[in-house]
């Protein structure tokens, strides 16, 4: 809404860049799917050790969708442009995309990413943190950058917003569950479901 109220230009270049970040972020985050499962399924037998293993190997497979999405539009950046450009205000277009190039590649690793990272703070069963940091980071980081992207009618600051949201979600979720893990938040509820003692011992070998 922002965009449009810019201009038809500005509309039609956030329309660009909206779609072509779709595919960077549906594709790891369907492949994902099964690392929420596993993990969820993991922690609620008490294996912490096998949660683990997962959490490293998508973070590979994250940088590496990262890393494959980013550079598909460093390689085609003029025929991706082609595909949006309209009949007429061609130049102009092609002008304003060439301008916003370089978000559109920054921005496909971290949406990538964040993709994968959000799938695994949801195997972790991390919706209390993911609720908290998805809105202090909207507050503090998008919305004061949408608002000056609406004040001063300038498509950067709109596109800004757009990435630096996603990329302080992304480090957020990749500190928590690397530095600060919530191993028992699933295990503890199946625990004490069963009528283990909250202080048991976790299950750290995957063969035990």
């Amino acid at each position: 809404l922002i965009a449009v109220r810019m201009g038809v230009l500005e509309g039609a270049i956030w329309s660009m860049f909206k779609s072509v970040s779709k595919l960077s972020y549906d594709f790891p985050l369907i492949l994902s799917a099964v690392a929420m499962i596993q993990v969820s399924r993991h922690l609620g037998e008490n294996n912490v050790k096998v949660a683990t293993m997962i959490l490293n190997d998508y973070r590979i497979f994250a940088v590496t969708c990262g890393f494959i999405f980013g550079a598909r539009f460093l390689i085609l950046k003029d025929s991706t442009i082609a595909e949006y450009v309209g009949k007429s205000q061609t130049a102009e277009f092609e002008e304003m995309a060439n301008g916003v190039w370089f978000w559109v590649v920054l921005y496909q690793p971290i949406f990538s990413l964040l993709a994968v990272y959000s799938g695994l703070i949801s195997g972790f069963q991390d919706f209390v943190f993911w609720g908290r940091t998805v809105m202090l980071t909207c507050v503090v980081v998008y919305l004061p950058l949408a608002i000056a992207a609406s004040y001063t009618r300038n498509l950067h600051f709109l596109i800004a917003a757009e990435v630096m949201y996603s990329l302080v979600v992304l480090v957020s979720c990749y500190v928590k569950l690397h530095w600060f893990p919530s191993y028992g938040s699933v295990a503890t509820v199946q625990l004490e479901e069963a009528g283990t003692p909250r202080d048991a011992e976790p299950v750290t070998d995957a063969g035990a």
